[in-house]
């Protein structure tokens, strides 16, 4: 069975260490990002690494990317996504 990981702030800093981590440690990837498009697509060109965009310190953003990206998902692969990595801490505001 292929492990699968959600990396939150996965496409810069230390996210985008851990996702590139998980990627060589053979689990299929996904990352999402805040608001950097350009650095978002940049990190995806250069590591095949999917990035989605949403708010994880809002319910109803993550709510709604987690099930884009389990869609996603169930269409490129038979597994279950099972551990979603925070990378950074929720917002606070």
């Amino acid at each position: 069975m292929t492990r699968v990981a959600l990396v939150t702030g996965g496409s810069r800093g230390i996210g985008a260490a851990i996702s590139k981590a998980l990627q060589a440690d053979g689990c299929t990837v996904a990352a999402t990002y805040a608001g950097n498009d350009e650095a978002a697509a940049k990190f995806t060109e250069e590591t095949g690494i999917k990035t989605y965009k949403w708010n994880v310190g809002d319910y109803e953003s993550s709510t709604a990317g987690i099930a884009r990206w389990k869609k996603s998902l169930a269409r490129s692969t038979s597994s279950s996504p099972t551990p979603v990595l925070p990378a950074t801490p929720p917002s606070t505001k």
